[in-house]
């Protein structure tokens, strides 16, 4: 018989059991964003003042049947397609397309908790682990803290989930046998590694796709001699290369304009040495695996740990980390065995280590050398987030602790003595706290109680496993009770990290923006780049509070039209917050950190900019409004978006000024067209105060002509004498090169899926 036919093991045949992981993962998952289901939305952060602002305008163009390639309204113009984030090509992205942004945000990031634990069953169910272990693996990674603090970085809730699913899919082609099986396995393997590419997260999927090379290689590597006819493991490995090489041609319509858009960005050398080491893993929350809150938590508002707490967030349940011990001591005694489970454990302990020596960063000297000597260290901030892989190798270790659990007398042992010091911890910890109130952090004591009746919970669940193992639905109902456990333990860690408005909160009038548009109608806003840090993270978002001046503080950072807010309003802005930045344009505004405020007002009048907000004083200039501890002043004379200009070249490039006779006349504004009328009384330059950006084109009454890069980031072109129409347009060949290569790549995954049909 073949062995893609062979019948499964009677434990791992599908029952209605087999089903109580994903039923408690999600009530877990609702219980956790309950909120999302009776209306209201996530806001914090990120989703305010970058995703929704993105998706919004992306979505909205595609429903009025155009393609969203360019944003007219962040940083004096930017490409939003190219925009990796957008995630517009990433198919559960379109259900923004049907539901208004505001809900889809939640409600897409919700499936793709479930989405996580699912993949995670289907590759621990392909190892052979039993329903205990696929739950506890399900349930602790879906909900894990790395997932659930992040939740509001959409991109990554999106591309973390199929992270056990492309480990799924590799062990899919390692264990093809037959051509049919393997075709199969091939197309998804691409199929997988598509959609996380797809799915907006460069860095995440990028470790994912290292973590599964690895794996692949030692899989293959792994199997017997007589498994290596005609060099049959060599042909495995060129197989799951070509794989992934597909699933990169499927997601060229978005990889080829992202790349287009990295070549020309702040980051197209690499990011600087202080922000790429920024958010290196803070080696003391090593302790946070026992105990979440020990350092507290911003959603109690007593959060005093290092940077961000969501950066370093790791918890993935007690029972799972010690299940993963049990894992290793479970390899240690039967790794002479068979079993797929057990073979992989050395794997995924092994690769803890330098994943957690990565995730350091800073903290050790291997990081700062990688970034100095080796090619792609340099790619990406938040060292950190190498820990994805840490916590998707711990829930690994605990399925398979969990696989074939039992308790033996040891066990018992133990437990009874873990029932009296669990028990014993909770009075201790509260004398502590009363006698040391003013010298120890209340999160502290709170931490330990918390740790307390984990302890006692856990040996209480197994010094019950020898009466429920007697009885005749005893082993069901126990593992039930475990993996409730285990779900309420992550429920209680992560509830509250991500706070909820009701929905109207992103359409409530600002009136910070209605007094700027009717003041200064058309001209840009302006933060200062000190300005804008100080308005975000001190006047604003307190990271070690959540819900740090609730409603009336969210109120004033609605109307504050930080960068990228101004796309909710229609107001545009000099600033933009793309992770993503054009680098001439960029290099403007960084060039205003630090200067004097006459300085700064001359360069944000070259750029247009007709508003200054600052969260403070600024002497000598004309306020017109304020929203709570937004200053929003007027910026004297700014220079026309559209004029006519004297233009020289010198060493630095072409350098334009306004002429003051002639007549220019933006006659049609749209996001991916510009059309001007010009009456120019002697020849010159008509100088358009938006970004310079390859696949930008333009016309003189109706011939092409050349386009400029004037006064380092801006358009200009040649001007006649005379009467003439000029149109701008915006036709990236990056995306006809990745829409061409996307669609020969799912024509190849076409074919393969046809002839897979007919044999």
């Amino acid at each position: 018989m073949n062995k893609a036919e062979t019948p499964l093991p009677s434990r791992l045949r599908a029952s209605p059991l087999d089903w109580m992981p994903l039923i408690i993962l999600c009530l877990a998952v609702a219980a956790l964003f309950y909120r999302f289901l009776v209306g209201e939305v996530i806001f914090w952060g990120v989703p305010l003042l970058q995703f929704y602002p993105w998706r919004e305008m992306a979505f909205n163009a595609l429903r009025a049947g155009r393609l969203p390639l360019w944003n007219p309204l962040a940083g004096c113009g930017a490409p939003l397609l190219a925009n990796y984030q957008t995630a517009v090509f990433y198919p559960p992205n379109w259900l923004y397309l049907i539901i208004p942004a505001e809900y889809a945000m939640g409600l897409v990031g919700m499936v793709h908790l479930i989405w996580a634990g699912l993949g995670m069953r289907a590759y621990l169910r392909r190892l052979g682990v039993d329903r205990l272990g696929q739950g506890v693996g399900a349930i602790s990674f879906a909900l894990s803290g790395y997932l659930v603090s992040r939740f509001g970085f959409l991109s990554i809730t999106s591309t973390v989930p199929w992270l056990p699913w492309l480990m799924w899919a590799v062990d899919g082609v390692v264990e093809a046998e037959g051509k049919r099986v393997l075709r199969g396995a091939f197309s998804l393997l691409a199929g997988v590694a598509a959609m996380m590419l797809l799915a907006g997260h460069a860095q995440t999927a990028f470790y994912s796709l290292i973590l599964a090379g690895a794996y692949g290689l030692w899989r293959v590597l792994g199997r017997s001699a007589d498994a290596d006819r005609a060099g049959k493991k060599r042909v495995m490995l060129m197989l799951m290369l070509a794989a992934v090489a597909l699933g990169i041609a499927v997601a060229a319509v978005q990889l080829v304009p992202t790349f287009e858009l990295m070549q020309t960005s702040q980051r197209a050398g690499g990011v600087e040495r202080e922000f790429a080491l920024t958010y290196s893993f803070w080696p003391w929350r090593f302790l946070s695996l026992i105990a979440p809150d020990l350092f507290g938590s911003p959603a109690r508002g007593d959060w005093w740990g290092y940077g961000m707490y969501w950066e370093d967030a790791i918890y993935v349940g007690l029972l799972t980390l010690l299940l993963a011990v049990r894992g290793v001591v479970r390899w240690l005694r039967e790794r002479h065995t068979a079993s797929p489970a057990v073979q992989a454990v050395p794997f995924f302990a092994v690769s803890l280590i330098p994943v957690v020596i990565l995730a350091l960063g800073k903290n050790t000297p291997l990081f700062p050398f990688l970034y100095d000597h080796i090619p792609t260290f340099n790619m990406f901030q938040a060292p950190t987030r190498w820990m994805v892989l840490a916590v998707f190798a711990l829930c690994v270790l605990g399925a398979v602790g969990a696989d074939r659990f039992v308790v033996s007398e040891r066990g018992m042992f133990w437990s009874r003595l873990s029932l009296a010091g669990g028990a014993a911890v909770t009075p201790i910890a509260l004398v502590v706290s009363r006698g040391v109130s003013g010298e120890v952090r209340p999160s502290l004591p709170d931490a330990l109680i918390r740790l307390g009746v984990q302890v006692a919970l856990m040996a209480l669940l197994f010094l019950v496993w020898g009466r429920a193992e007697k009885l005749a639905r005893g082993r069901p109902a126990w593992e039930t009770a475990a993996l409730v456990l285990l779900a309420l333990d992550l429920i209680s860690a992560h509830g509250g990290l991500n706070p909820t408005l009701p929905a109207s909160y992103y359409h409530q009038p600002s009136g910070l923006a209605e007094t700027v548009a009717a003041t200064a109608p058309g001209a840009r806003t302006l933060y200062l780049p000190e300005d804008a840090y100080q308005a975000e993270f001190e006047a604003l978002l307190d990271v070690s509070d959540l819900h740090a001046g609730g409603r009336a503080r969210w109120d004033e950072l609605r109307a504050s039209l930080l960068p990228n807010l101004g796309l909710i309003d229609g107001v545009p802005s000099a600033n933009n917050f793309d992770p993503l930045r054009v680098g001439h344009q960029d290099a403007l505004i960084e060039a205003l950190r630090g200067v004097r405020l006459s300085e700064a007002i001359e360069s944000a009048r070259r750029m247009g900019v007709g508003v200054l907000l600052a969260p403070r004083d600024l002497p000598g200039m004309e306020q017109i409004a304020r929203a709570g501890e937004i200053r929003a002043y007027r910026v004297p004379d700014p220079w026309p978006r559209v004029a006519l200009a004297d233009c020289a070249e010198s060493e630095s490039g072409l350098g334009c000024r306004p002429r003051s006779n002639g007549v220019a006349r933006i006659m049609s504004d749209m996001p991916e067209r510009v059309a001007v009328h010009v009456e120019a009384e002697q020849a010159g330059y008509l100088l358009l105060l938006d970004t310079y950006y390859p696949g930008w084109t333009v016309k003189l009454d109706g011939q092409a002509v050349p386009l400029l890069q004037a006064n380092s980031a801006f358009r200009a072109v040649q001007v006649p004498a005379g009467e003439h129409e000029i149109i701008f347009a915006y036709r990236p060949v990056s995306l006809l090169a990745g829409a061409a290569i996307s669609g020969t790549g799912l024509l190849v995954l076409a074919g393969l899926g046809l002839i897979r049909l007919k044999t």
